[in-house]
């Protein structure tokens, strides 16, 4: 299973509009109209697309390509910020494949950045194009490339981790901005085990409430049993731990003799335990660590948790 990280979008802004808007637009690079608010300038920048569109795969090169654009929009000589940078990471393995897997870490995600009930899943089958977890400052979205794009040939499953308002954060350079990004993907990642427990307590609850709500008598649908209700949620069930307690409630007796039994008529539920979300988080690592230094001492990877 491979993976790649760049940098796919930036937004800048500034007071300045040295070339007109519409020109600007122009630019290949200039991937969405500009807008103007509170008196600056929006540009949704990907550097990727910049001379000879290719896809960036050293932090070095990134940096290098957005003072070249930067100087194609005559900026250099005023003053413009760096808004928002949105880190990529993507694979080509499938997009359904890697969806338990990615349902997890947003998830845990939503727990790292404090966000409540703001999590989503975007497409008319409620799987299959996009998944997505945001506050103010942190955004993060998993989508079906192929759905997204319709492009066949692109990699199937693209990961964002998008930092907002990052202008009002106190930091020397615009540099340190991008560079800030990446890093602080990798502390992410490196940091999102430490949640799994909290997460597992949550997912005990909540298992817990909607079989009460869903087994009541007249509920459309009903369920009825523990093999109905892990058939029906079998996408979000991530951990042994989180099924368990329910089972305790409902049947007792042995867990792991329910599940063999379970699987054995021909049901699939797929769990990931800790280690599994480690080796996931240590792949999308290893993907900044190439980008940052293309491979050549590359941090040390230590797993929280």
């Amino acid at each position: 299973m491979r993976f790649q990280a760049f940098i796919h979008t930036i937004q800048i802004g500034t007071r300045y509009e040295i070339i007109p808007i519409e020109e600007a637009y122009q630019r290949p690079y200039v991937v969405k109209p500009p807008s103007v608010s509170f008196g600056y300038i929006r540009y949704i920048i990907n550097p990727n697309k910049y001379g000879k569109p290719h896809k960036i795969t050293s932090l070095p090169e990134c940096i290098k390509t957005i003072e070249d654009i930067i100087d194609d929009l005559s900026l250099t000589d005023y003053e413009w910020r760096i808004e928002r940078v949105d880190v990529t990471i993507e694979s080509e393995s499938c997009y359904d494949e890697l969806y338990k897997f990615n349902c997890y870490l947003k998830e845990l995600f939503a727990l790292r950045i404090k966000c409540k009930n703001a999590y989503r899943v975007i497409g008319d089958d409620m799987r299959k194009r996009s998944t997505v977890v945001k506050n103010e400052r942190y955004e993060l979205e998993i989508y079906n490339k192929h759905l997204e794009s319709g492009d066949s040939l692109l990699p199937q499953t693209r990961c964002e981790f998008r930092y907002k308002r990052l202008h009002r954060r106190k930091m020397d350079s615009w540099q340190d901005a991008v560079i800030h990004s990446v890093e602080m993907t990798q502390k992410t990642l490196c940091e999102l085990p430490r949640f799994i427990g909290r997460l597992e307590e949550l997912k005990e609850q909540l298992f817990l409430e909607t079989y009460q709500r869903e087994s009541a008598p007249g509920y459309e649908g009903r369920i009825c049993n523990l093999s109905s209700f892990a058939i029906k949620y079998a996408d979000y069930i991530y951990t042994r731990a989180s099924l368990k307690t329910l089972h305790t409630e409902l049947t007792g007796g042995d867990f792991d003799s329910w599940l063999y039994r379970f699987r054995k008529k021909g049901h699939v539920l797929s769990l990931i335990n800790r280690g599994g979300l480690k080796w996931y988080c240590r792949q999308l690592f290893e993907s900044l660590a190439m980008y940052i230094k293309n491979a050549a001492d590359a941090p040390c990877f230590e797993m929280a948790g």
